[in-house]
C-alpha cells in the first residue's frame, strides 16, 4: 500500500513535493498564503504529480483540516504528517502563537490519521512541547540550530482528544 502524506502549513510545498517524488502514494497540502498555494499548485504541474496530489487551501487551526475530512473518502487516513507551523509569530494582539500542539489535537479531532501513523513536527525550541494529546508517543527529538524535530507515532484511537505525555 502506498503512503498518504499530510503538509501542514505547507508554504511552497517543498516537503510534500519530495515526499511525491521518494514513492509517495499521495500528498494533501494545506496552506493558507496565496503565494505559497500558487507555488504549490505550480510545482504540482511541473511534476505532472495532479493524479497523486491534492491542494486545501485554509487556516490548519481553523477549520481547514475538517473541511479536508469531508472532502476525502472516509477511509482515507494518513501515514505520515509534517507540519511546520510559523516560529513564535505573534497574533494581532501580540500575543505569542504556540501551534504545534493545537494542530495535533485538530489531527485527532478530524480522524485524519491511520493506526502507526508518523507525525514529524519542526518547531523552535522556545514552544512548549512537554504534552502531547493522549495517544501520541515521542520517538525522538533531534536539535537543528534553535529548532527541533519532534517524531511522534500516533498509537491512540480516532477522536481521542485528552491530553497525555
Amino acid at each position: 500500500m502506498a503512503s498518504h502524506f499530510l503538509d501542514l502549513y505547507a508554504g511552497t510545498g517543498t516537503v510534500g513535493l519530495e515526499a511525491i517524488s521518494r514513492g509517495a502514494g499521495f500528498v494533501v497540502f494545506v496552506e493558507k498564503g496565496r503565494e505559497g498555494l500558487r507555488l504549490i499548485e505550480g510545482n504540482i504541474k511541473i511534476m505532472r504529480a495532479e493524479d497523486k496530489t491534492m491542494v486545501a487551501p485554509g487556516d490548519v487551526l481553523g477549520g481547514a483540516l475538517s473541511l479536508l475530512r469531508a472532502r476525502l473518502d472516509p477511509d482515507f487516513l494518513f501515514d505520515l504528517v509534517f507540519l511546520s507551523p510559523p516560529y513564535l509569530a505573534e497574533d494581532r494582539r501580540g500575543a505569542i502563537l504556540v501551534m504545534s500542539v493545537p494542530t495535533l489535537e485538530r489531527l485527532v479531532g478530524a480522524r485524519l490519521l491511520a493506526s502507526g501513523a508518523w507525525v514529524v513536527i519542526q518547531h523552535h525550541q522556545k514552544e512548549p512541547m512537554a504534552l502531547y494529546p493522549l495517544g501520541f508517543h515521542l520517538i525522538k527529538k533531534v536539535k537543528f540550530g534553535e529548532s527541533f524535530l519532534t517524531y511522534l507515532r500516533w498509537e491512540g484511537r480516532e477522536g481521542e482528544g485528552q491530553r497525555g505525555q
